[in-house]
């Protein structure tokens, strides 16, 4: 690979690296071939070099494909995407047909795949997982994300615990530098997705972990994970959904960015969410829903 100046790209060249902008959002990513839209937008954004593949590389070997029931994991998605509208006071109504091919594409990476595996021994982990990333990819939606920044914003999502080694534990403040290490040491595993999963327990003031980042040092996808996280883990906890909806509005401009806030903002059912004040019944997978 070479890094070439921005003026001299050339539409049909391969990118050979992620590229992000000052919020961590993804203008480009690695292996994508270049057109002069993409360099166009490269240098709106005041891109002085890229780096470019010299030559089409050889194919990575395929990664081994575990028996993970990929429509158990849709079919899950699709219920508890259910219970979140009827019980949690969520509007999620943005593109249905968007989200249903974007949670496709991502389930089919066998990396995911691995990561959901182990996540399924815990039941808990598994459905806190997987709303997570149906509350995420919503409010990355709203955000208007193009869709390979939503696939990315859907991989952290059903990640971003993976280094709690398959047991939901509410204290462990090790497991975001334990999934990071994890996801490293994976090369298909695109670098956004490890960060989001390093700082989404970080927190707008600064005290949160592992690294106390702050404000505009943990990406954008970091804080919407964040907040679509501590959301469920309120929930799970025995909040109200209408308690733990205003707990969260209580950490704008301290624990959460406000921009983000406003995302969540944008699909909580206010009228519901002030009418209502019981807990939800937890959300099973049973046999019979089994394909």
């Amino acid at each position: 690979m070479e890094a070439i100046d921005i003026d001299k790209l050339e539409a049909g060249m391969i990118c050979s690296q992620t590229i992000c902008d000052v919020r961590g959002v993804i203008l480009v990513g690695a292996g994508v071939t270049l057109t002069q839209s993409c360099i166009n937008r490269l240098k709106r954004f005041n891109i002085q070099k890229v780096e470019i593949q010299a030559e089409e590389p050889p194919a990575p070997p395929p990664l081994p494909r575990p028996e993970f029931p990929v429509q158990q994991t849709l079919l899950t998605i699709q219920r508890l995407t259910n219970g979140i509208r009827q019980q949690n006071m969520l509007r999620l109504q943005s593109s249905a047909e968007t989200f249903e091919s974007i949670i496709y594409a991502v389930l089919e990476k066998p990396y995911v795949q691995q990561f959901l595996d182990q996540d399924a021994q815990d039941e808990k982990l598994y459905n806190h997982s997987l709303r997570v990333t149906i509350i995420a990819l919503y409010m990355g939606m709203i955000c208007r994300y193009d869709m390979l920044n939503l696939e990315y914003l859907a991989m952290a999502g059903i990640m971003h615990d993976c280094g709690m080694g398959g047991v939901l534990k509410e204290d462990d403040r090790q497991h975001p530098l334990n999934g990071f290490i994890k996801m490293r040491n994976n090369a298909h595993i695109p670098m956004v997705v490890a960060l989001t999963c390093l700082q989404h327990h970080e927190r707008y003031d600064g005290k949160g972990f592992p690294l106390g980042l702050k404000r505009d040092q943990i990406i954008e996808f970091a804080k919407i994970i964040a907040i679509a996280d501590q959301y469920d883990h309120l929930i799970i906890g025995g909040c109200s959904p209408q308690e733990a909806l205003f707990k969260l509005l209580e950490g704008k401009r301290k624990l959460f960015d406000p921009t983000i806030i406003n995302l969540l903002n944008n699909i909580i059912d206010w009228p519901h969410a002030l009418l209502r004040n019981h807990h939800p019944e937890p959300l099973q997978i049973t046999n019979d829903q089994e394909p």
